[in-house]
Parts: structure tokens; C-alpha cells; sequence
């Protein structure tokens, strides 16, 4: 049945969206609640299809394509596709065109929206000064950092002999501290010693605290002291200080103005969305009293 098939391809699809697993693997209170979001797809769907907006686009047969290679190149293997949508009962044939229709869906929703009017100025400034604590920004450090373990089952990393070679790294950066990228690419037991060390822009909250501590002690371009945590041995390279405060308007600006715009779209969508579905509630009560007068 076509019903059952459209019902099979819904599941199929919130199940991998949403929890990325297929639908027999999914726990019951899951499985209600991909149910109940399937259901309402359909009657969305056929609501969409069957406004006057549909037939005013259409759908390139080589984007179809294109999406559902991208279905199928979630499998290792092409057949193991397959395999997954006939065990939920959808042949291959059906699956095309579901999601023919689906992306038929969401071109008319494009479509409904694209005529909204774009942000102001004014919108843009509006939300930044009523949301200005969104756009608060701690401070923020660029760091690098060598580091050698302690292992009591090795000797070359018993804590004394890692202790030693720890120091002599820190003799030799004293001498030539711009040698630190160097320095942890030949001798760092960390993974970023490929990067020279380099751990990236950090804030407080994501390292041990005992390199916290020590990285957010420095100035820019300054050492640590030999700092103990339960890896191991490090010294720190602070290179870059961003102080925390309020990003300016004119900073977010761009992201701030597609934020608003694709939130105004949105709201065109759903507004246009309810017209319609209310409009297919009311047809099928009135040719239902029609039915039974």
C-alpha cells in the first residue's frame, strides 16, 4: 500500500535525522516520537502538494539524485542501503519518489519565502542592544604547550627521568624561547607536537587546572614554570591574549543579518504552513458533512 510505504520512508528518515539509527533500533519512547513527527510530515506534505503554490516549481531531477546519493553514501555499502529500506518495507521505486516529494516540499517553502522583505538596520541593532549578553565573549588565549608523560613501567618515563628531560627542554627554550614550536615537535608526547605544540585558541573551563592556572598567569610570549598534571609534565607558551568583553555590532553584523533573515523566512513558512493546513482541516469536515448529509 502506497500509504504504508509513505509512512515506512517518513520513519526511515526522522530515525536517521534525528537519531541517527535505523528505526527498529530505536527504544519505544523514540520510536513514539519519530511516529508522531512522520505523521505530521505526511499531512504537511500532502497539504504543500496540494496548494496552488506547488505547481509553480519544480525539482531538477539530477538534485534528487544528488540527495539521495547522499542517503546512500551513509552506508559502507550500497546494498546495505537497500537492504535497510526493503526491511522497512519501501521499494526502491517508492523511495525516488518520496523523496521527490520531499524535496518538491521544501523548494515550495523556499519558494513561499522568497519574497520576504529583507532585515533593516534598524532590526539588526534592535536585537544586538535587547540581546547584548549573547555577544559576550570570555577571555581567550592562544597557547602552546610540550608535554612528557610519567610512566613508573617504563624507565625512560619514570617521573625522575621525565622530570630531568622536562628541565632540560626548559634550559634550552630560556636560551632560545622562540625555539618552542621546534622544541615540541621533536619532543612533545602530546599530539599537538606536530603542530608545534600549538593547542589553539582556549578558554578558561577546557584544560586540567593545573595548566589553566598557569597559562592564564602569563603574559603574552612568556614561559611556565614546569606544571604537574595527571598526564604528565608540561611547560606552556602563552602567544596570544584576547580580552574577554562584548563583541561590536559591527562584528556580528553579517551573521546577525542571515540570523534574522532566515528566522523572518521561517516565520513566513509557518504562517503559510497553518493557512493551508487549517484550509485542508476545513475541506475534509465540510466533504465529510457532505458525505453523511
Amino acid at each position: 500500500m502506497p500509504e504504508q510505504q509513505d509512512l515506512a520512508f517518513q520513519l526511515f528518515k526522522v530515525a536517521q535525522e534525528k537519531y541517527g539509527e535505523a528505526i527498529d533500533k530505536l527504544e519505544k519512547p523514540q520510536y513514539d516520537d519519530a511516529l508522531r513527527i512522520a505523521q505530521r510530515k505526511i499531512r504537511i506534505e500532502e497539504a504543500v502538494l496540494s496548494s496552488s503554490a506547488a505547481a509553480k516549481v519544480s525539482v531538477p531531477s539530477n538534485q534528487i539524485d544528488e540527495a539521495l546519493d547522499q542517503i546512500r553514501g551513509r552506508y559502507e555499502e550500497e546494498s546495505d542501503f537497500y537492504t535497510d529500506i526493503q526491511r522497512v518495507g519501501v521499494d526502491e521505486t517508492f523511495f525516488y519518489q518520496a523523496l521527490s516529494r520531499e524535496l518538491h516540499v521544501e523548494a515550495i517553502l523556499d519558494f513561499i519565502s522568497s519574497d520576504c522583505d529583507g532585515v533593516t538596520e534598524t532590526e539588526i541593532s534592535l536585537y544586538y542592544y535587547m540581546n547584548v549578553a549573547k555577544f559576550q565573549m570570555p577571555e581567550v588565549r592562544t597557547a602552546r604547550h610540550i608535554l612528557v608523560t610519567i610512566n613508573e613501567d617504563n624507565v625512560e618515563n619514570s617521573r625522575a627521568n621525565s622530570l630531568k628531560k622536562i628541565n632540560q627542554i626548559v634550559s634550552r627554550l630560556d636560551k632560545k624561547p622562540d625555539r618552542f614550536a621546534e622544541q615540541a615537535l621533536k619532543h612533545s608526547e602530546c599530539p599537538t607536537s606536530l603542530q608545534g605544540g600549538l593547542m589553539g585558541k582556549v578558554k578558561r573551563g577546557v584544560l586540567y587546572p593545573e595548566i589553566e592556572q598557569a597559562l592564564f598567569a602569563l603574559k603574552v610570549g612568556e614561559l611556565s614554570e614546569v606544571v604537574e598534571s595527571p598526564l604528565g609534565f608540561h611547560i606552556v607558551l602563552c602567544e596570544e591574549i584576547q580580552q574577554e568583553g562584548t563583541l561590536p555590532l559591527q562584528d556580528v553584523y553579517p551573521r546577525l543579518e542571515e540570523f534574522l533573515l532566515n528566522r523572518k523566512r521561517k516565520q513566513r513558512q509557518r504562517q503559510w504552513l497553518e493557512s493551508i493546513l487549517t484550509s485542508s482541516n476545513d475541506s475534509h469536515y465540510e466533504n465529510g458533512e457532505a458525505a453523511n448529509g
